[in-house]
């Protein structure tokens, strides 16, 4: 086949799905409703869709949802809100997002090539949960419309966002590396082994324009913005600690019911850009992280409380919402709840055992990544 015959059919072949969001005749005996049977794969092994019991006649799959493909109105614009009750301008972001196919364009063409008349729907399904990732000092949803609640085959999200002055440019700073917003959409779709369940991303990607038609020029900080946010994060986590350690010369001791809180000293670290749409968190001193670790030691038959104090270090990578921690260095224990040196000794010293410091990181970076992905990362309240 040539390329250009390639490229028209596959840009034909797109068009054909994304203007087919319409449910199969109503009504109809369950004898002959179209069913998904086995799955479509792409070249890569994914699957993009699947057969139906109708011969010639597939059900695709969305591989995420983007901004929709139209110009009047634009799928996503900035327009005046008038003024908040400081006296400063407010900004309103509309945004309609649709189900993009475009991951299966090449399967469509390689079906549509061995039988010209195949048909392509999208694959009828229950929306279970539809998130937004917006941390509050991003903005809030004034409105939206999200088919979570049952609606089958959802063909569009609309989403309406109340931002600042200096939220916008926030905005428009991270527009230049290629992000605005991230979300997913999880989905259930029957097939003949029983429900599966699918999670497909939401990504909004705008040019800097969108951002700048109604502002003034400013130049915004988002590095002094994700660190005043960190600055108020309190990190609480159960049981990442439970189980048996080994503290040398043959004694072991068995942690339950363990707690570990965490929070970075403000004014103690920056925040700084290392790559596109990466930020990275560094130590200014040393340590730059207070915390505890709340215990009952089975066989002192104690609850044991250890503060520490830790140098923190870590990646946020913005366009996939995923923080990587880079440096966790226990600087000191404290042991409070034992009236044996022997034991507060033994006990600070687990606390710097290889072993343990991974598994305290480990909870730490879990519990921050939750956090991002819950959209709950700032303000959070210590339980």
């Amino acid at each position: 086949m040539h390329s250009h015959t390639l490229s028209r059919n596959t840009l034909l072949a797109a068009r054909l799905v994304l203007l087919s969001g319409v449910l199969l005749a109503m009504g109809a005996s369950a004898q002959a409703r179209l069913e998904a049977t086995t799955p479509l794969h792409d070249a890569l092994g994914k699957v993009v869709g699947f057969n139906t019991n109708e011969p010639g006649t597939y059900f695709l799959i969305p591989g995420a949802y983007l901004k929709a493909d139209r110009d009047t109105p634009p799928p996503a614009y900035l327009t005046s809100a008038g003024l908040g009750p400081d006296g400063k301008p407010l900004y309103d972001l509309r945004v309609v997002f649709a189900p993009n196919y475009a991951h299966a364009a090449a399967t469509v063409v390689g079906l549509r090539t061995a039988n010209p008349n195949a048909l392509f729907f999208p694959l009828p399904m229950f929306i279970d949960e539809v998130r937004l990732f917006l941390p509050a000092a991003l903005g809030s949803v004034v409105a939206q419309m999200t088919p979570d609640d049952g609606l089958s085959t959802p063909y569009a999200l609309y989403y309406r966002l109340r931002l600042t002055e200096a939220q916008v440019a926030i905005f428009r700073t991270l527009s230049r590396s290629g992000l605005t917003l991230q979300g997913i959409v999880g989905t259930n779709y029957a097939l003949p082994g029983g429900t599966q369940y699918s999670s497909v991303p939401i990504t909004l990607l705008l040019p800097e324009s969108t951002f700048t038609s109604t502002l003034p020029p400013y130049t915004p900080q988002p590095e002094q913005w994700l660190k005043d946010l960190l600055e108020q994060t309190q990190l609480y986590v159960e049981g990442p600690l439970d189980g048996r350690y080994s503290l040398g010369g043959g004694f072991y001791v068995t942690f339950r019911d363990s707690v570990v809180q965490g929070s970075l000293r403000s004014g103690a670290f920056n925040v700084v850009p290392v790559g596109p749409g990466v930020l990275g968190v560094v130590a200014k001193t040393t340590p730059n992280m207070d915390g505890t670790v709340r215990v009952y030691v089975q066989e002192l038959g104690l609850p044991i409380v250890m503060t520490y104090q830790a140098t923190f270090e870590a990646q946020l990578d913005l366009f996939m919402m995923e923080i990587t921690l880079t440096r966790f260095d226990i600087n000191g224990v404290q042991v409070n709840g034992t009236t044996s040196p022997f034991y507060t000794r033994l006990l600070a010293d687990l606390m710097q055992q290889p072993g343990v410091k991974a598994e305290l990181a480990a909870a730490l970076t879990t519990e921050l990544q939750n956090r991002i992905l819950a959209h709950t990362l700032f303000g959070v309240e210590m339980p």
